[in-house]
């Protein structure tokens, strides 16, 4: 939760950490953070994210079932931007449930879905699946969880660290921390999507 995390930051004072756009967006002037790598999910260097139907459900869903509502004003502000950012947001335990649920119709199934790059690449891959859904919104591609530092973090840190990440899948060693980590590595901070993603957050 963003909440917790903040508060281990400021107990424990890390010299970096792993921390998703929303995160960076709310403490980058409280915490100092400098961003200093991307994570990259599936060979892709960004996000995305859209609302998705049963078929022949609604074309304008009022309600929308996620993971995501504990970053709630990031959704709204960035992710849904340009969209149907209106919409009351439902926690999900299982997004991978609702979606099944959704397709056959089940009573008590939601009626849109919320999903990631992640979730929405894998269910395009499911003929299944992906024949009973409709795409009501999605997003332009956006920023990936990150790598920053802190306002106290030595510069010299930074730069080593900077250098580690970017040759990790390089490394055996390295593939395996990523591959425990679920990441397809780290690349270079993508700051076009960045910068879209603080416009649409000062908004």
């Amino acid at each position: 939760r963003p909440d917790e995390a903040l508060s281990k930051i400021r107990e424990t004072k890390p010299l970096f950490a792993i921390v998703t756009p929303a995160f960076y967006l709310e403490h980058r002037e409280t915490l100092g953070l400098t961003l200093l790598a991307q994570t990259r999910r599936r060979g892709l260097a960004a996000e995305k994210y859209a609302i998705l139907a049963r078929k022949d459900g609604a074309k304008e869903p009022k309600r929308v079932s996620t993971s995501l509502t504990a970053e709630e004003p990031y959704v709204r502000k960035v992710a849904l931007a340009g969209g149907p950012s209106s919409v009351e947001l439902a926690p999900s335990s299982w997004i991978g449930d609702d979606v099944a649920a959704m397709v056959e119709g089940d009573a008590e199934a939601p009626e849109a879905v919320l999903v990631d790059r992640a979730m929405l690449e894998f269910l395009r891959e499911d003929e299944v699946l992906w024949g009973g859904i409709s795409v009501v919104f999605e997003s332009s591609d956006l920023p990936p969880d990150a790598v920053v530092a802190f306002s106290w973090t030595p510069e010299e840190a930074r730069v080593s660290l900077s250098t580690a990440l970017l040759a990790m899948k390089e490394d055996a060693r390295g593939k395996e921390v990523c591959d425990m980590m679920q990441t397809d590595g780290f690349g270079t901070v993508e700051e076009d999507l960045w910068a879209e993603a603080r416009e649409r957050w000062g908004k």
